[in-house]
């Protein structure tokens, strides 16, 4: 009989996206491992990540009258 893959949970390793948690070939470990060394945040956005109190930035277009 063979195993049931786990369910997808959430994990903040890979930027908090819902992972698989099955067994995964090489190919996909290399990947994720690769992606995470490319993958960086900015030391402020990562402090406000950390503290929960991420700012949002909105950009008020105005537009001219015709």
């Amino acid at each position: 009989m063979e195993k049931a893959a786990a369910p997808a949970a959430w994990n903040p390793q890979f930027g908090g996206c819902r992972v698989d948690l099955g067994l995964k070939n090489n190919h996909v470990v290399r990947k994720l491992e690769k992606r995470q060394q490319i993958c960086t945040l900015d030391q402020h956005i990562e402090e406000q990540f950390g503290g929960g109190c991420l700012l949002a930035c909105i950009i008020a277009w105005v537009r001219p009258s015709a």
